[in-house]
């Protein structure tokens, strides 16, 4: 291999790097919260991101809304 074959020390360097780790554009657009009655209330809550991805979960913290709804600004 010649060394204008070679990869320079930098590229070496990033082709070490995890590249799952870098920043993204990735940006939570929206949080929004339904609430599932029974026994208790179970509040669901779907986050919605700018690149059209989302996530569903559970509150926590005794399964009040306002819990969730406070990290929503």
């Amino acid at each position: 291999m010649s060394p204008a074959d070679q990869p320079s020390p930098m590229d070496q360097v990033e082709n070490a790097i995890r590249t799952g780790s870098r920043p993204t554009d990735l940006k939570i657009t929206d949080i929004r919260i339904a609430v599932v009655a029974s026994n208790y209330d179970y509040p669901i809550i779907r986050i919605d991101t700018n690149q059209g991805i989302y996530g569903l979960g559970e509150v926590r913290d005794a399964g009040h809304r306002e819990n969730a709804l406070q990290f929503k600004s």
